[in-house]
């Protein structure tokens, strides 16, 4: 074990499930121990040990504990429900008993980051010892997610990711906002980015959608079958948090255009006519419309 200011670091953890040979790092709330007060905690596997400096600093930022399990990426596979077993019977123990922690749901955050370590991380998503989820391109993983999650979900990804995770929510019967938000990942991306505690960690009433936002990559189109535009909705929740929500449908009137979510487009039917095109978003109780002009060839 090794112990520096802020951070905890077991570089052969014992495990009777995993075997003595991952390495687990707790950053610490504070820059020093004992912690006189408990404090949440997030759990994330795959930790890059080269960003240690940073979460050390999120850590103390945020007041949170962050335990980091190093896990090769190439590992992921062969672990299979191992890891789900080991954070729920030896690790979760472990941390609650030896550090001043939230110890229960409400105060954990289960984090992965890339598509892999989604599919490792989504059996424990499902039971019941988080109440939040934070998801950073998942990939093709977030097929696997199943309709029993955590009371808060936060995934950051691409279009395509974002669209697949709302059908599946939408379907579930979550509501945008209270139980799930997105964020578009940028090209690079790491870690932090993908946890939002702002969103993770705030009351139903905070993160309630208050104002939507509808923005079109262009305000005319040739009403030529086929042709298509972009449409991105942004989502302002009460906390002023602003968001990316992927509608699963979009309603148009007169109805001469198909909404593609996965895409962020919407496509011109054949037999649409010229004329002004209002497309409108509605999620729980609130609604917004913006027009674009269908012109002819």
């Amino acid at each position: 074990m090794f112990v520096a200011p802020g951070r905890e670091t077991f570089f052969a953890f014992p495990s009777e499930i995993l075997g003595n040979k991952y390495t687990l790092t707790v950053f610490l709330p504070t820059q020093i121990a004992p912690i006189s007060q408990h404090y949440p905690v997030v759990y994330f596997v795959g930790l890059d040990r080269s960003d240690r400096e940073a979460f050390q600093r999120f850590a103390q930022q945020h007041k949170v504990f962050l335990v980091g399990l190093s896990i090769p990426e190439e590992d992921f596979l062969a672990l299979a429900e191992k890891l789900a077993q080991f954070v729920e019977q030896e690790l979760i123990p472990y941390i609650d008993t030896n550090y001043a922690t939230v110890a229960y749901p409400s105060g954990r955050v289960l984090a992965a980051m890339g598509e892999k370590a989604t599919k490792a991380v989504l059996p424990l998503a499902n039971k019941e010892y988080f109440g939040a989820l934070s998801l950073q391109s998942p990939g093709k993983a977030i097929n696997k997610m199943g309709e029993t999650l955590p009371k808060r979900v936060f995934i950051m990804g691409s279009q395509e990711e974002l669209a697949a995770a709302s059908a599946i929510l939408e379907s579930a019967g979550a509501v945008y906002g209270s139980q799930y938000a997105f964020e578009y990942a940028p090209f690079e991306t790491d870690w932090l980015k993908g946890l939002n505690l702002t969103y993770l960690f705030a009351s139903p009433e905070e993160v309630k959608v208050k104002k939507l936002n509808l923005k079109t990559g262009v305000k005319s189109l040739s009403v030529q079958a086929g042709k298509s535009l972009s449409l991105q909705v942004y989502a302002t929740l009460a906390n002023g948090l602003k968001t990316v929500l992927v509608p699963s449908f979009v309603r148009t009137s007169p109805p001469y255009l198909d909404w593609q979510p996965s895409l962020g487009m919407l496509r011109v039917r054949s037999g649409a006519e010229p004329g002004s095109i209002k497309l409108t978003v509605h999620v729980d109780n609130v609604e917004n419309t913006t027009e674009i002009l269908l012109k002819k060839q």
